[in-house]
């Protein structure tokens, strides 16, 4: 995405009409801190991918989060 100016094009019209109705956008498949940086730039606010974590078993997840608190 980053590297793509048509990506960058579509991705930044998805968050900006999102933003128009009102609703959140949560962007897929974030890899590293370039699409991180970009994201949060154009206004996207949530986003997932492996940059933050691989998906693990429920119960795995279930103490992750109770760690974290």
């Amino acid at each position: 995405m980053t590297e793509d100016r048509d990506s960058q094009a579509i991705v930044r019209a998805m968050i900006g009409l999102s933003q128009t109705l009102g609703i959140e956008v949560i962007a897929e498949g974030v890899e590293n801190d370039a699409d991180v940086n970009c994201l949060a730039e154009w206004g996207c606010r949530y986003a997932q991918g492996y940059y933050f974590g691989r998906p693990m078993p429920a119960a795995d997840f279930a103490r992750l989060a109770t760690a974290v608190r």
